[in-house]
């Protein structure tokens, strides 16, 4: 297979082979991102599939002195929360290891470096993290996850949804506030556990 940028070179010129490529080098990557949006296996498969065909249609456009995967994430996220929207259906808060339900990489975030939450089994961490998430809006649980999850920057998001990183930082904010408020009031046992760092 060729390296990246020669793929993107080639399929943005219209090279179909070039382009199968670069879609079997990129569809876990957009699957994984789309899940973290939708919290379904099979919208995000949907999801996934208009992102190509998206990329097929703009990907001309594409400056190679952009990060491909940052510009790669923002059709992907864009395309997730546009395919909620016409769905019309609240965001549902689902196991982050259920079966069948997403990739196995997806993990809950970290709210601090290890300490003695590690101590919780998985099963508890879950069931922790999805009572306190319901909480967030859609921006604030995208965002939060992006930074927490995915380990972007507050730049990097930024430029992927489109907003200024001032934004992302106030809404990272009030979302580390609302799950730790919510974890204090629903778990006041663990509260001291997990408290989130300003990044």
């Amino acid at each position: 297979m060729a390296d990246e940028a020669e793929l993107v070179r080639r399929a943005a010129a219209g090279d179909l082979d070039a382009f199968d490529e670069l879609v079997v080098l990129k569809r876990d990557r957009v699957y994984r991102t789309a899940w973290q949006v939708v919290r379904n296996g099979e919208d995000a498969q949907d999801v996934a599939q208009l992102v190509f065909v998206k990329l097929w249609r703009v990907l001309r456009r594409y400056r190679s002195e952009r990060k491909f995967d940052t510009w790669l994430h923002r059709i992907t996220t864009n395309q997730a929360i546009d395919f909620l929207r016409r769905q019309a259906r609240p965001v549902r808060v689902v196991p982050l290891e259920g079966p069948g339900e997403g990739p196995e990489k997806v993990v809950a975030p970290e709210f601090a470096p290890p300490t003695p939450a590690d101590t919780l089994d998985r099963a508890e961490l879950r069931r922790i993290y999805e009572a306190v998430a319901g909480e967030l809006t859609e921006r604030q649980r995208t965002i939060f996850t992006m930074r927490e999850v995915e380990g972007l920057s507050a730049a990097d998001i930024a430029k992927t949804l489109g907003v200024t990183s001032s934004t992302v930082r106030n809404t990272l904010f009030q979302a580390r506030a609302i799950l730790q408020e919510t974890l204090a009031r629903k778990f006041p046992e663990y509260a001291r556990m997990f408290r989130p760092e300003a990044k």
